[in-house]
């Protein structure tokens, strides 16, 4: 399995409560998938560089995690479903 890494903006006026709820959602679609999550760090709310959708801030979400191919595409396509993410990004880590 591969390392990769993957960032989420969500709207900046959710609770931490649902913060915490979509964080754990991803976190299950990547474990459903025979995947394992390796970090996970909270960035909280930042200005974003350009506005996207009409929101200039939001919350971002850091995620380390090992997949497959399979792993990486329900991820990102949970990702295009949830109205409450606005902006993702998945990159692979070399492990060196």
């Amino acid at each position: 399995m591969r390392l990769y890494e993957t960032i989420f903006i969500t709207l900046s006026a959710l609770t931490d409560d649902e913060i915490k709820a979509l964080t754990d959602g991803v976190k299950g679609v990547i474990t459903s998938h025979h995947g394992e999550v390796v970090k996970e760090e909270d960035w909280g709310v930042k200005v974003l560089a350009y506005e996207v959708d009409n929101h200039s801030k939001g919350h971002y979400v850091l995620l380390q995690f090992r997949g497959d191919n399979e792993t990486l595409r329900e991820l990102e396509r949970q990702y295009r479903y949830n109205e409450s993410i606005i902006k993702f990004q998945t990159l692979r880590v070399d492990e060196k």
